[in-house]
């Protein structure tokens, strides 16, 4: 997740659960003890969203995420993750709050896009092509001048 982050050219948000002995000693357990598997669903770009060992998975009942029983549910009937899908990120992000669902650790939502340098250098680089260098004492002499004395 680190080196994805940082290769990602824009802005990048990563949350660590790290243990704290004196404020918060165990509050991440569930994440790291031996029932993990059955609390996290590593979320993968284009796979169904199953966890607990492929026991269990993640399916929509309109906006609502419900965890689902794999031996008597299709596989078809399981949520595929799309990284690109802001309104599916919008649901994922909040399933941290709800301890009905898996704690979900991957990416939830990546979209590549122009960064504001990248179009300020695009817009720059069109305004050469279409009008030439220019030089910055023909812009002061364009227009309205005046001398001051």
């Amino acid at each position: 997740m680190m080196e994805r982050a940082h290769n990602h050219d824009g802005g990048t948000f990563i949350e660590i659960y790290q243990n704290c002995n004196i404020f918060n000693d165990g509050a991440f357990e569930p994440y790291t003890n031996a029932e993990k598997l059955d609390n996290v669903i590593e979320l993968k770009n284009g796979e169904p969203m199953l966890f607990a060992r492929g026991t269990k998975g993640i399916k929509l009942d309109g906006s609502k995420a419900m965890v689902v029983d794999m031996e008597k549910s299709s596989i078809e009937d399981v949520l595929i993750h799309d990284e690109t899908n802001l309104d599916l990120s919008l649901i994922i992000s909040n399933w941290t709050s709800n301890p009905d669902l898996p704690e979900p650790i991957g990416v939830i939502y990546s979209v590549d896009k122009p960064t504001y340098n990248q179009d300020m250098v695009d817009q720059i680089e069109n305004a050469k092509q279409k009008k030439g260098a220019g030089k910055v004492q023909d812009l002061l002499n364009a227009g309205d001048t005046w001398e001051v004395n």
